[in-house]
């Protein structure tokens, strides 16, 4: 599995940094991590890409729930699909 952050313009990637920054796409999924430690982290299959700057995706969680999200940095990882959905 490999490991990506979300891409915002302006942000440096450290050289550090066992992260690949990328867009999110339609078909991708999306884990955000817990902010409480007893309680899992969620995650989803993103199904559509509303906005790019700053990302903003419509996320169809593996509970059946969908919502409209915007991670903060560092909160979310994304998976890249393996065949990606159309937008």
């Amino acid at each position: 599995m490999r490991k990506v952050a979300l891409a915002s313009p302006g942000h440096e990637q450290d050289e550090q940094e066992d992260e690949t920054l990328m867009k999110p796409h339609a078909g991708d999924k999306i884990v955000v991590e817990s902010e409480k430690v007893a309680q899992p982290s969620r995650a989803g299959v993103i199904e559509e890409v509303l906005q790019e700057d700053p990302p903003r995706v419509r996320v169809l969680w593996e509970d059946g729930h969908t919502s409209i999200l915007t991670p903060s940095a560092g909160a979310a990882r994304v998976i890249r699909g393996k065949t990606r959905a159309k937008a």
